[in-house]
């Protein structure tokens, strides 16, 4: 009798073990399946991705990526290293980036983490993006660390990119058009003699086209896979000089010592489109004129105004006002005074 006991409580034992294990590979498989969402929203320190002393592949296009979520949200550089080796380029991008939840250039730089990356390898590109209200606010400071991360990028070899993101469309920024966040962007593009990725051109352009198109998430800030995936494509064209067009809508990015990992799958027809949008965009970007042409409120010319106030430039202030003026844009005096805010002439 007692045997017996031993050998059921033995066996339930054995059972409850069991169910532990399983509970607990049940759970580390989910941490391990939303790990990406964990850091896609919820980074909260600097950190270079993957791992600093994973080497990069010698023949490889080498892209540093400095930026927030933005820039970590689905995985962006994955993407484009995944476009990069669907198209079979002599030369695959190879990524890394150094990110963090809502920095702004001017944070990156004062952290040191990003300029210990740019200084740890002979980079080909080093892609910068500026936090959302960094890029309308405080344009004087991402033009200074712009700068900086330039010289520090040429030192390395590379070329500065601008990853220009999109125009947001929740509470805070409703009012503010496309176009402050163009001005600022190839503003500092030309102030460090890089390439500009107009990623929220377009965006623009592929909403105009299709107004159906899901870019945006719910929370009115960050990208859709769909959206990350054409702004991989405008990279893409404006990295490596070629069309993403003919490209598969299905992109997956290489686990190290795992599987594949697929970031977007899109019907042919949309990642077509995408492509050829993403192209035409970046083939356009350089004829682009040096102040934005259009903008659809007034409260959007004033925020234009503080832009071009910050980046100091008189010539492109007017500019701005005489095309306004020239549009039948009404209240002129209320845009004309945040104009005329005290500003010095060069930078």
């Amino acid at each position: 009798m007692v045997g017996r006991l031993f050998r059921l409580r033995w066996v339930r034992l054995l059972f409850l073990s069991s169910v532990l294990v399983v509970s607990i590979g049940l759970l580390a498989s989910r941490v391990i399946r939303d790990s990406r969402v964990l850091r896609d929203f919820g980074r909260e320190s600097w950190e270079v991705v993957p791992a600093a002393d994973e080497a990069l592949a010698e023949e490889g296009l080498k892209v540093l990526f400095i930026g927030n979520s933005h820039t970590y949200a689905n995985d962006l550089p994955g993407m484009l290293v995944g476009i990069s080796r669907a198209a079979g380029d002599a030369r695959p991008i190879e990524a890394r980036r150094v990110v963090k939840g809502g920095s702004s250039l001017e944070n990156h730089w004062s952290s040191g983490v990003a300029l210990k990356a740019i200084e740890r390898e002979r980079w080909d590109f080093v892609v910068l993006q500026e936090s959302t209200a960094g890029a309308i606010w405080g344009v004087e400071p991402m033009k200074k660390a712009a700068v900086s991360f330039d010289a520090a990028a040429r030192k390395a070899g590379a070329k500065t990119v601008l990853y220009m993101t999109w125009k947001r469309t929740d509470a805070e920024f409703a009012d503010i058009p496309l176009e402050a966040w163009m001005a600022s962007y190839l503003a500092v593009g030309r102030e460090v003699n890089g390439l500009v990725a107009p990623v929220g051109v377009a965006w623009r352009s592929a909403l105009e086209a299709e107004p159906g198109l899901k870019l945006q998430a719910a929370d009115g800030n960050h990208a859709t896979p769909t959206g990350s995936y054409l702004a991989a494509c405008v990279l893409y064209a404006a990295i490596t000089g070629r069309s993403p067009e003919g490209l598969l809508g299905k992109v997956s990015s290489p686990v190290k010592n795992g599987p594949e990992e697929v970031l977007v799958e899109l019907e042919p027809a949309t990642a077509l489109q995408l492509q050829k949008v993403a192209w035409e965009t970046v083939q356009k970007t350089s004829s682009l004129p040096p102040w934005p042409m259009a903008s659809p409120t007034v409260e959007g010319w004033m925020h234009l105004g503080r832009v071009y106030v910050q980046l100091r430039s008189r010539e492109q202030v007017g500019e701005a006002f005489k095309h306004y003026v020239a549009g039948g844009g009404k209240d002129a005096a209320a845009v004309q005074k945040i104009l005329a805010e005290p500003f010095q002439d060069g930078p």
